[in-house]
C-alpha cells in the first residue's frame, strides 16, 4: 500500500508533464493542419504538404494511409516504425519531433478512429490552426456509429475552436456547419468545380478533383497564389494506395489494363472509382473486378459484393484473401452468375495475373478493390505484380492526364 500512492502521484505527474510538453511543442509550430474524413485523407495530406513545400514553407507531413510515413522538409520519405499497433501517443511524439526541427508547418492525417480519440488528438495535442474534413461516408460503422449523421458527428470531433475548417462534403455540410458555428469556427466549402481539366492533367497519377480543390483552398488560405500552389500540388508523390492505371501487353494479342482502386474501400467511394475508371480508361474489353477480403473487414467485403451486383456491372469477380467462399455465396445469393464469381482464396499477385490472363480474350480492364493491406497484403501484392509487368504507353499516359 505504501508504494501505491507514490506510484499514482508519479503517473499523474508524468501525465501532466506529457500534456504540457505536447501543448508547448504544438504552439512552437505556426501552421498546424489536421486532416480528417472518410476517404482521401492521405492524398489531401500529401497534396497540402507538397503545395506548402513548393511555396517555401518548411513542412513536415505525416500520413497513415497504406503505410505510415513522414514526408520530410525536402520531400524525402521515412517510414514510421511501430513496435505495436497504432496508438495516438504517436501523434504527440511526432508533434515534438516537428517542433524540435523548427518547421513552419505540419500537415497531419488524423490517425484516430474512435470518436473520443479523435477529440483528444485534436483538442489536447494538435490544436490545429486549419482543419480539413474531406468527406463523410458509411465506413467504420462499429467505431463511429450506424448512420451517416453519427459518422459526421464523429469526424467533426476534429473541428477546432475559433478557427477555420475546409471540406468538400456536400450532403452533410449543414450538420458540419452547425457544429462548427458552436465552436466559433468558419466552415468553408472547397468547390471541386474550381479545379479545371488542365489542373488535373498536371498530375502523373489519377488524382480526384475533390482532393485537389481542398488542397488548393488550404494553400490559398495561407496566402499562396493559386499558380504557385498548383505547381507544388503537381509535384506530389502519391500514396501507394492512390488510383493508378497500368497497361500490360502480355503477348501481341492480349492487352490488360489494370486500375488500382484498393484505397477506396467503402461502397460509395468504390462506385465512384469504378465509374471514373470506365469513363476515362475503358478499353472495350472484358470487365474484371478483383476483390480482396480480410476477416476483420468481412462486413465491408459483403457490402462491396452488393455494390458490385447493383452498381458495378462486370464479366467476372475474382475473390482473393480470407473467407472468399462466404463472399462468393453473397454474390450468388444476389443473382450474380456463379461461374463468373471465382473464389481464389489466398492467392499471390502472380496467380491473380494468370487468372486474369486466362479470362482475357484479346483485352480486359481490371479494377482492384477491397484492401491494400491485411494479414496477407493481397492488394499490395497484386498492385506490385501488375506494376512490374506493365509499361505506361504514350497513349495511356495521355489518357491518364486527360
Amino acid at each position: 500500500m505504501q508504494l501505491i500512492l507514490p506510484l499514482i502521484l508519479f503517473l499523474v505527474g508524468f501525465g501532466a508533464y506529457e500534456f504540457f510538453e505536447t501543448r508547448r511543442a504544438a504552439y512552437k509550430i505556426a501552421h498546424r493542419i489536421h486532416v480528417n474524413g472518410t476517404r482521401g485523407k492521405s492524398s489531401v495530406t500529401r497534396l497540402i504538404g507538397s503545395g506548402l513545400r513548393e511555396s517555401g514553407f518548411q513542412t513536415l507531413t505525416k500520413v497513415t494511409g497504406t503505410y505510415p510515413k513522414l514526408v520530410m522538409e525536402d520531400g524525402t520519405e521515412e517510414e514510421i516504425y511501430r513496435r505495436t499497433k497504432a496508438n495516438i501517443i504517436e501523434q504527440a511524439r511526432m508533434l515534438r519531433y516537428a517542433a524540435d526541427r523548427q518547421v513552419d508547418a505540419i500537415v497531419f492525417e488524423c490517425m484516430a478512429v474512435q470518436p473520443q480519440f479523435q477529440w483528444i488528438v485534436e483538442h489536447q495535442m494538435v490544436r490545429s490552426t486549419v482543419g480539413v474534413i474531406t468527406n463523410t461516408r458509411l465506413d467504420h460503422l462499429g467505431e463511429m456509429g450506424n448512420s451517416l449523421e453519427d459518422i459526421t458527428r464523429a469526424l467533426c470531433n476534429t473541428i477546432p475552436f475559433n478557427g477555420v475548417v475546409f471540406t468538400s462534403e456536400q450532403k452533410m455540410f449543414p450538420l458540419m456547419e452547425k457544429i462548427a458555428k458552436k465552436r466559433g469556427t468558419q466552415l468553408i466549402y472547397a468547390d471541386p468545380e474550381t479545379v479545371t481539366d488542365e489542373d488535373l492533367r498536371g498530375f502523373r497519377y489519377v488524382e480526384h478533383r475533390d482532393n485537389v480543390a481542398l488542397a488548393l483552398a488550404v494553400c490559398q488560405h495561407l496566402g499562396i497564389p493559386r499558380e504557385k500552389a498548383m505547381a507544388g500540388l503537381h509535384q506530389t508523390v502519391p500514396d501507394s494506395g492512390a488510383l493508378e492505371v497500368f497497361d500490360v501487353d502480355y503477348i501481341p494479342y492480349k492487352r490488360i489494363r489494370f486500375a488500382n482502386g484498393f484505397a477506396a474501400n467503402d461502397p460509395e467511394s468504390t462506385i465512384l472509382v469504378y465509374n471514373l475508371v470506365l469513363e476515362r480508361f475503358d478499353n472495350g474489353g472484358k470487365r474484371i473486378i478483383v476483390l480482396t477480403i480480410r476477416d476483420d473487414r468481412l462486413e465491408r467485403a459483403e457490402q462491396l459484393a452488393e455494390a458490385i451486383v447493383q452498381h458495378m456491372p462486370c464479366d467476372y469477380v475474382l475473390l482473393v484473401g480470407d473467407s472468399t467462399d462466404r463472399v462468393h455465396d453473397v454474390l450468388t445469393a444476389l443473382n450474380f452468375p456463379r461461374q463468373q464469381a471465382i473464389s481464389m482464396g489466398v492467392a499471390s499477385g502472380e496467380e491473380v495475373f494468370e487468372m486474369v490472363l486466362d479470362l482475357t480474350d484479346d483485352r480486359s480492364i481490371v479494377l482492384g478493390i477491397g484492401n491494400m493491406v491485411g494479414k496477407y497484403k493481397s492488394g499490395t501484392q497484386i498492385v506490385n505484380y501488375f506494376r512490374h509487368r506493365s509499361h505506361i504507353t504514350p497513349k495511356l499516359e495521355e489518357e491518364t492526364r486527360a
